[in-house]
């Protein structure tokens, strides 16, 4: 999506959170996108990476002080929510699916899980139904797919370890934006 922004230059050659995590806080890249669970809110919380803004329409619970980049001009149509969800085989009776689906809303909705999920960064959603639940995947998949066709997004393989990899970094924009996130 920002990729789309003419200026943008959004290179995606690290494999895994904790490379990108290692050159955002050596300086090797300026900034970087990155989901707010795990243990990521906390190295946010220690100083050793500075958060600028959210993805999602409205700011985390956790860092209220960042605001939305939807919000921002000139990035109106940036929103980028992770979530999670479980899934099984397409053949898997209508029934047993509900009844998974309820299982795992109230494992999710147990006190201590809830507590736990939120305490890493999570946040815990409205149950929905496995149909809500299609449509929300099935809908994300069409936006990536035409934001990936819009920049002609092609798969890059590379054999070289991280290291070795040129890093290439966002050309100055003319427009308000994302500044440099690097500690």
């Amino acid at each position: 999506m920002l990729a789309t922004d003419p200026g943008g230059d959004a290179p995606c050659d690290l494999k895994g959170i904790a490379p990108l995590l290692n050159d955002l806080m050596g300086g090797q890249i300026d900034m970087a996108f990155l989901p707010m669970a795990g243990s990521i809110p906390q190295t946010v919380i220690d100083g050793k990476i500075q958060g600028l803004a959210v993805t999602a329409k409205t700011p985390h619970p956790l860092f209220k002080q960042f605001p939305a980049m939807a919000n921002m001009k000139g990035l109106e149509a940036m929103e980028f929510d992770i979530w999670a969800g479980v899934q099984v085989h397409k053949n898997t009776p209508e029934a047993v699916v509900n009844t998974l689906n309820k299982a795992f809303y109230a494992a999710v909705e147990a006190p201590e899980t809830r507590k736990a999920l939120e305490g890493s960064g999570n946040l815990v959603l409205p149950s929905r139904t496995p149909a809500e639940l299609a449509r929300i995947y099935l809908g994300d998949i069409e936006r990536y797919r035409a934001t990936a066709k819009s920049i002609n997004l092609q798969v890059q393989s590379s054999t070289r370890p991280n290291h070795e990899r040129p890093h290439r970094r966002f050309p100055a924009r003319q427009t308000p934006g994302p500044a440099s996130a690097g500690g």
